[in-house]
């Protein structure tokens, strides 16, 4: 099947989510592999989160011959990025959402693949396999995914990457990102998955994920504590079943970058 031309999905629009915040270095990548992406009726919704480097100069650079609408928003004052992500929710206009952090990068077939995906299986929400790449964009090491993942699995790895997630507007509408949690895009996926949504793992490459030191995840202790934080203080679990998942976790963490 040419998932480009297929007729079944190409009348859905999938509103992209891009939150920004001093990321002058990477962002025009980011938005031009949403440019490439063989799935044209998109729209892109940039949340420009008080950068103070050359950020806005870029993106308004960058989208000046955009093949589809674009929607800038400039917030005053630095708020994070559940509330840029939260504030692109409510400027969507489209059937499906994707997210995109502005240092990773998509591959050209990334949306029409898992709308094709999720209109196949019905399933609420897709991600998919990913290639860890440094700040030259050197691939580090190549991370498959399974075909489904349920609450348990999330609550031992998160082996799902925000920039691959593409999900139906339906599925989301009642959510948004709590600002005061560190992996606020976890909690998130963790609370769809509590309501039983549906999610499908797409393992084919479709992300490359960069790694670096001003990203989150690169501050190994603190992200074991935020997430020890949110079995304790957000999903208020006991102190047993948090001690088991963190284990697990931390098993997990160590084996994702051997």
């Amino acid at each position: 099947m040419n998932v480009k031309n297929s007729t079944r999905n190409i009348i859905n629009k999938c509103s992209v989510i891009m939150p920004v915040h001093d990321s002058a270095e990477f962002v025009a990548s980011a938005i031009e592999s949403v440019f490439r992406q063989t799935y044209s009726n998109l729209e892109l919704i940039i949340i420009n989160d008080a950068s103070t480097d050359n950020s806005q100069k870029i993106i308004e650079e960058c989208v000046k011959n955009c093949p589809f609408a674009v929607t800038i928003i400039t917030l005053p004052e630095n708020c994070g990025v559940a509330v840029a992500r939260n504030k692109g929710l409510e400027q969507i206009s489209g059937d499906y959402v994707a997210f995109l952090d502005s240092d990773d990068i998509w591959l050209p077939e990334k949306i029409a693949l898992q709308l094709d995906t999720l209109q196949k299986t019905g399933s609420d929400l897709c991600f998919t396999a990913y290639d860890m790449i440094d700040k030259a964009g050197k691939v580090i090491k190549h991370r498959p995914v399974k075909s489904s993942i349920g609450y348990t699995d999330l609550l031992k790895e998160n082996s799902i990457i925000f920039s691959g997630v593409l999900c139906s507007k339906e599925c989301i509408k009642a959510q948004r990102f709590d600002p005061r949690c560190f992996h606020e895009d976890y909690l998130f996926l963790l609370k769809l998955l509590k309501k039983g949504k549906r999610f499908r793992g797409l393992n084919k490459t479709l992300i490359q994920y960069r790694v670096h030191k001003s990203g989150k995840s690169f501050d190994k202790k603190n992200a074991a504590w935020q997430r020890w934080k949110i079995y304790r203080d957000y999903l208020h679990m006991s102190m047993i079943k948090s001690i088991y998942y963190f284990v697990i976790y931390a098993f997990n963490g160590m084996l994702k970058y051997i």
